[in-house]
């Protein structure tokens, strides 16, 4: 981690064209300045300094009672260590405590007009009434007899006091004496004040209390030595809570969760922590609390820097070695770093920890006990002032905490928000750090995404959700990339990262995951976007990574197989592959519309099927744009497939705009090909449904004309066919004969014997309608040489004929000509003859003929062809009664009859 954030800074400063934080050096800290907070305020957030408070108010307490000399207090602890606090936190309790019988006074932090040993005394006065406005007296620039000076100030403070007990609240005591009392009869002075005055009590601070150790020094055990602990995470946890509560908040689960970053970054340092809490509780702006880090740091720059002087030689290469490669190190591992031996560097290293530099940091679990800094300000001056000067962003130093104190998705929050705020530093720090948290090794990127921007794309995709729909997901892809080049750029940043993405460690690294997934020869484009993207978000777990490299590799293992086999086959599929990493969108609107065709059991098929066209012409188009001409015949014929689908839902109006368009963007491109000419038929079949016969024939003959052109004899005899059916229907009874005879022709050139068939079938039938039943028989004598099932099929035309003539000359005739037509049956055709009527009565009852001359002609088939077809007649007569009921009421009814018989009557009834 500590590596990781080393790296992170050094990234972010060289980041180009970025101006620094709007956050100044000098930013004011308003939760760790106690001389300007309230006493309740500091006795509320006082955390983890209650047994040492209440011991200090004892020894109060005592002294009151039993007045007596010395028993003054030091107390210490290293910078930001609460020692300030910790004499605030004091005076609020004698203050509340005692109003009459002890004053407190807390001299300035710093002690700039302090310069002799007397001057220490009338700040002390001068402080007793700071309240009125005394701003006392510059230090003397000589003073010509310092202890009569001390005497005299002496006198004056014993006089000026009215309360029995007057303590002296003091900071920085030991620069106080380096300061004023630079003898040892300076010294012996403010010893004898300390032995001799019982109404006076010491309470001081330092971040050492040497001066109180050596023996040979006049102050030796002047004072009872106290340290001030840093923070244990229960303490941060409490001070986070009743920081919280102070501004009128509960601290949430979540933010209690950051307690264990936010204790080991701040190594127990209560100013640190203090500064950083508003950030946790989501309080204070993050760049605020990175800020007012570093104004603490530029505050305390000349202590640090002492610090480092004082640091050996020796000593102070492993401390750099253990800053600039990162916490926690071993000392083997410092060893290497140093490329030295442990042996080498025992000394070195004993002395940082002798002398509270260096602190073990023990790891559960593990015999190992490295080391880290024990003052965490004291590393992160380091890293700001040796390591990473001149950052373009302050957030960086707090690179260690966010990286523990944040999770991925928070962190990429933060980004946004300082990226669409144009603080483009602060964003890619946060990005780095999300980056990190998803194991994607910024250092395998391409350049080319390392820039904020892209690294904007890149983390985003971690939070990658489309649509639930899987249809809609691909097509949501194909929308975001509408074009190639947008496709292609995607494609390659996805890929990309989830090569430089080890999230599952290195048994199933991400590069393997993504070549096999680049190389699959069964995938589209899309389907590949798809897995890629897939694979980096959060939600994709192992074992579904694992899953798919293995799916992969069995791919691998197949095509290998067919290679041998097929290799023509395979040959084709990597010219396929090939051509769509080049032009991703068709194949992937190609894959789109297969994906989105309904099944054959499907209940509700319109849907897909809309969809699926509309994807089918999306590729299309794209295949037409890169003139890919054997692509593109393929995509029509898919919509051709379509169309039929269609056509079977009566979705004739859908069908007939999305084919107006095909056929629209298809010529002239595809004008030699057939499968337009299917196209153009579909159309002109939507038309007809429509009942649009002008149209309709325009279309057939817009496309007898390209079958012309292409010698297409089968299209060319189905168009005249259709221009004649549907000149019959128009009354053009002697055009519609010529062209189906012309038809015939041709349909008898490809030998299909169906289609010769139902031409002969609509000759005859026009024949009757025309002239008369034994013209008609001739028209039928050609179908002698076809298949009895087409020969039935021919017959079944003259329904077409039954129909038209109840319509236009009425039943009485129609019956007369029927019944003639029944009765004649034997003498052209070979028994048996069920099919033929089966035939005939299903057209008739199709074209929706009046059903009580349907009956009339049943009750006639007994009479012609005698008992053996009582049973056809029967089965005849329950159908029309079956076809009286109303839709709603036929379930029920089937439902009272023979199962064999329902079902046989529901078959029939499809035909209506």
């Amino acid at each position: 981690m500590a590596v990781f954030v080393k790296r992170v800074t050094v990234m972010v400063a060289q980041q180009p064209g970025a101006a620094m934080s709007l956050w100044g050096a000098t930013s004011h800290i308003p939760w760790f300045n106690p001389r300007e907070m309230r006493d309740d305020t500091v006795m509320r957030l006082s955390t983890g300094r209650d047994v040492l408070c209440n011991a200090f108010l004892s020894h109060v307490a005592d002294r009151l009672q039993h007045p007596a000399t010395g028993g003054h207090w030091l107390v210490t602890g290293q910078r930001g260590g609460g020692k300030s606090y910790f004499l605030r936190l004091i005076q609020a309790h004698i203050q509340q405590r005692y109003t009459q019988q002890v004053r407190f006074v807390l001299l300035p932090e710093e002690h700039q007009n302090i310069a002799a040993p007397h001057e220490l005394l009338q700040e002390i006065m001068r402080m007793r009434h700071v309240d009125q406005g005394d701003v006392g007296q510059p230090s003397a620039w000589r003073v010509a007899d310092r202890a009569l000076a001390w005497q005299e100030a002496k006198s004056q403070l014993l006089a000026s006091l009215s309360e029995p007990l007057l303590i002296v609240g003091i900071e920085n005591f030991d620069e106080l004496l380096a300061q004023a009392f630079t003898s040892d009869e300076d010294q012996s002075l403010l010893r004898s004040l300390l032995s001799h005055e019982s109404n006076i009590l010491f309470l001081a601070t330092s971040v050492s209390g040497t001066f109180d150790e050596n023996y040979h020094k006049r102050l030796f055990k002047q004072f009872e030595a106290h340290e001030l602990l840093g923070w244990t995470p229960k303490e941060h946890r409490i001070y986070l809570q009743n920081r919280a509560q102070l501004v009128g908040k509960i601290a949430t689960p979540r933010q209690l969760a950051r307690v264990e970053a936010y204790s080991r970054y701040t190594g127990g340092n209560p100013r640190v922590a203090a500064v950083l809490a508003g950030a946790i509780i989501d309080e204070q702006e993050v760049l605020i609390a990175a800020a007012d880090i570093h104004a603490t740091l530029d505050k305390m720059s000349e202590y640090y820097r002492a610090l480092l002087q004082r640091v050996p030689a020796n000593s102070k290469k492993i401390l750099d070695a253990l800053i600039r490669g990162g916490e926690p190190c071993s000392q083997s591992e410092l060893a290497n770093r140093l490329n030295a031996k442990q042996s080498d560097i025992a000394r070195a290293v004993a002395w940082l920890h002798d002398y509270g530099y260096i602190a073990v940091q023990a790891i559960k679990g593990s015999k190992e006990k490295p080391y880290i800094m024990a003052d965490r300000l004291f590393a992160q001056f380091y890293r700001m002032r040796y390591l990473q000067p001149g950052q373009q962003t302050q957030l960086a130093i707090l690179a260690e905490f966010l990286t523990d104190a944040l999770e991925i998705r928070e962190k990429f929050s933060f980004a946004e928000k300082y990226f669409h705020k144009g603080q483009t530093p602060e964003a890619h720090v946060m990005l780095t750090l999300a980056l990190q948290d998803h194991h994607i090794d910024m250092e395998r990127l391409p350049e080319v995404y390392r820039s904020t921007e892209q690294l904007m794309q890149v983390v985003g995709g971690i939070f990658y959700e489309g649509p639930a729909s899987e249809i809609e997901a691909f097509e949501k892809l194909l929308t975001d990339y509408d074009t190639d080049e947008k496709f292609r750029a995607a494609y390659q940043r996805a890929y990309e990262v989830l090569k430089a993405c080890n999230r599952f460690g290195d048994d199933v690294p991400g590069q393997q995951l993504a070549e096999l997934t680049d190389g699959s020869l069964s995938l589209s484009p899309v389907n590949k976007l798809m897995v890629l993207k897939a694979s980096l978000t959060e939600k994709f777990s192992r074992f579904q990574w694992c899953e798919l490299i293995k799916c992969f590799q069995e791919e691998v293992e197949k095509f290998n197989e067919l290679r041998v086999e097929q290799p023509r086959d395979i040959a084709t599929l990597e010219a396929r592959h090939n051509l769509g990493k080049h032009f991703p969108l068709a194949p992937s609107y190609e894959h789109l519309a297969a994906f989105a065709m309904p099944d054959r059991l499907e209940s509700h098929p319109l849907i897909k099927l809309e969809k699926s066209v509309q994807l089918s012409i999306c590729a299309l188009v794209h295949r037409l744009n890169q003139v890919q001409i054997p692509e593109a015949e393929s995509v029509l014929s898919t919509i051709n497939k379509i169309a039929k689908q269609l056509i079977e839902q009566k979705q004739y109006l859908t069908l007939s705009t999305a084919l107006a368009e095909v056929v629209a963007i298809s010529k002239p491109a595809l004008n030699e090909c057939v499968v337009l000419i299917d196209c153009i038929e579909w159309l002109a079949i939507a038309s007809r449904k429509q009942d649009k016969p002008i149209d309709a024939i325009a279309l057939h003959s817009e496309a007898l004309a390209l079958s012309r052109q292409q010698n297409a004899t089968g299209h060319i005899a189905y168009n005249i066919g259709q221009i004649a059916w549907i000149n019959s229907t128009q009354g053009l009874t002697t055009e519609a004969l010529a062209l189906h005879r012309e038809a015939l022709a041709h349909r008898q050139t490809v030998a299909n014997e169906q289609q010769i068939a139902w031409t002969l079938g609509q000759i005859a039938r026009l024949t009757l309608q025309k002239q008369d039943l034994a013209a008609a028989w001739q028209a039928l004598a050609e179908t002698k040489s076809l298949s009895p099932a087409k020969q039935h099929e021919a017959f079944q035309q003259l329904g077409d004929a039954i129909s038209d003539i109840s319509r236009d000359k009425g039943l009485t005739t129609a019956f007369a000509i029927a019944n003639q037509l029944l009765a004649e049956l034997p003498d052209h055709y070979a028994a048996p003859y069920e099919p033929f009527i089966r035939a005939l009565w299903i057209d008739m009852v199709a074209m929706q003929t009046d059903r009580q001359l349907l009956r009339d002609l049943t009750a006639e088939l007994v009479p012609i062809y005698g008992a053996n077809l009582q049973p056809l007649a029967d089965l005849l007569a329950q159908w029309l009664d079956f076809l009286d009921v109303p839709d709603a009421q036929r379930d029920d009814y089937l439902s009272r009859l023979n199962p064999d018989l329902a079902s046989t009557l529901k078959a029939l009834g499809e035909f209506t």
